[in-house]
């Protein structure tokens, strides 16, 4: 929550997504989108499960790949 009080007045480049992090929710799909579009900046916020695990592993690496 720091890191997005401090985007202060400037969120026309913004993508907020919260959700819960359950395969059904397709948030893995989120790196693919960003890539898209370089000039935003993504968050995901939500919760998280025992089962969440391989969800965030593949989150993980998908924005790893993306560009600095």
């Amino acid at each position: 929550m720091e890191e997005l009080s401090s985007i202060g007045d400037d969120r026309s480049r913004v993508v907020l997504t919260v959700s819960r992090m359950d395969r059904g929710k397709r948030v893995i799909e989120i790196p693919n989108i960003a890539r898209l579009v370089p000039e935003a900046e993504f968050y995901l916020v939500g919760a998280t499960r025992s089962e969440s695990g391989p969800i965030l592993k593949v989150l993980r690496k998908r924005a790893e790949e993306l560009p600095p």
